[in-house]
């Protein structure tokens, strides 16, 4: 389930996505905020798009990726249906394997999460 909106800003090692809340997206509770971990989605999505863009720049297949690891994120707000938010997504480092990013989402000027995704890039076989 596409959960980002579009990349709006793309350096080598950076970037930033936008996402619109949907009222009607699973992720959305009874109350109409969204669920925590939902952040955590729109972190590994965002450097996907971000990771793939830089793939299609370099003339390279866009390889898929699978989360293998979540670490140190925080929470610090709730997300609701109809906000606007922000991902910067910042990679660190990795391997030909593996790759690290750190993620930030924020609501206009909060900051509502922040942490680390490790994706898996499996080799085509």
């Amino acid at each position: 389930m596409l959960a980002i909106d579009r990349l709006t800003d793309y350096g080598d090692l950076h970037g930033v996505v936008e996402s619109t809340v949907p009222p009607d997206s699973i992720f959305i509770t009874d109350d109409g905020s969204m669920e925590p971990m939902a952040l955590v989605e729109l972190v590994a999505q965002s450097f996907a798009a971000v990771k793939g863009y830089g793939d299609l720049l370099d003339a390279k297949p866009v390889a898929k990726g699978f989360l293998v690891e979540v670490k140190g994120f925080a929470f610090y707000g709730a997300a609701r249906a109809g906000d606007r938010l922000h991902v910067m997504i910042h990679r660190l480092g990795g391997t030909a394997d593996f790759a690290l990013a750190e993620g930030k989402v924020m609501r206009g000027e909060e900051k509502l999460a922040e942490g680390r995704v490790m994706v898996w890039i499996p080799k085509e076989t």
